[in-house]
């Protein structure tokens, strides 16, 4: 396997829990951009190359700072291919997740691409598993009514940015290791199995992890104007602003840098000074 340093020369640094809106970096999969999330490294101590499996030498990682690196040997099929961008979560200066996408029509993996034409709801059947959903950019700014139902595995939906690509509806993902990305959901978003990421997202409804079953998922630097439910275990929560109640009674979650706010001027936008308190996991 290639060394993710040939692959994704270019690293945007964004920082969980300032003047971050969702959105701001997004790039289209052309671009087989590394997106690192969650501060700059200011956790991370001495010299040593940080990654997932402890600190590594000259030429195992993808070098973020003097002292974060970012490992090779990342998690799921996705991450061990040319192409398509990757996440990479910080929390204190240790890298927490690597969420890697799948890029349209690579490998043979199937593609379906939401139009101006797009009619009724989107539905991703179970037999429709490894489907990547991006969106045509002559849909920007409109929004697109429909629901999308997800029970399909392996499924990445791919938006434009939350400014961009907005869904008139609710999205319920039934299916395992599936991530949304980069779109506006002006309804509820519930997702019922594993391993589930939503990264960099705007939820104006309610966000409901609707049991025990959706464990292993990774929910980070998005905005949810409604209410946050998880009872769940083995997530990672970073980076979120919440405006309703904030219900999170799994176990073994990591929980950083989620905060309350008040949309005192209702424009479905979150300003610095409409953030509030942290918000804690039990």
């Amino acid at each position: 396997m290639r060394a993710l340093s040939l692959l994704l020369p270019f690293l945007l640094v964004v920082g969980c829990g300032d003047s971050r809106t969702p959105g701001s970096a997004f790039e289209d999969y052309e671009n087989d951009n590394v997106t690192v999330i969650g501060g700059d490294d200011a956790g991370a101590s001495g010299e040593e190359r940080i990654t997932l499996s402890g600190p590594q030498g000259e030429g195992e990682c993808v070098e973020v700072s003097d002292n974060l690196c970012v490992p090779v040997e990342t998690k799921g099929e996705w991450c061990e291919r040319e192409g398509g961008p990757v996440d990479i979560v910080v929390v204190d200066g240790e890298v927490v997740e690597v969420i890697c996408y799948p890029p349209p029509g690579n490998d043979g993996k199937p593609e379906e691409i939401i139009d101006s034409s797009q009619a009724g709801n989107i539905d991703v059947l179970q037999s429709s598993n490894n489907t990547a959903i991006v969106f045509d950019p002559a849909t920007n700014g409109v929004p697109i009514v429909a629901d999308l139902n997800i029970d399909g595995n392996n499924v990445s939906v791919y938006g434009n940015g939350p400014d961009q690509t907005i869904l008139e509806g609710d999205v319920t993902v039934d299916g395992n290791n599936v991530r949304l990305r980069g779109l506006t959901i002006t309804g509820n978003l519930y997702m019922s199995l594993n391993n589930t990421s939503i990264v960099l997202c705007v939820i104006r409804g309610d966000v409901v992890m609707t049991s025990e079953a959706v464990n292993g998922s990774v929910f980070v630097e998005n905005d949810v104007f409604g209410t946050f439910t998880s009872d769940s275990n083995n997530n990672t929560l970073a980076g979120n602003d919440v405006q309703g109640t904030w219900t999170v009674t799994g176990h073994s979650n990591i929980c950083d840098a989620n905060r309350a706010f008040s949309d005192a001027d209702q424009d479905f936008a979150v300003d610095d000074a409409e953030r509030g308190d942290l918000l804690a996991c039990d």
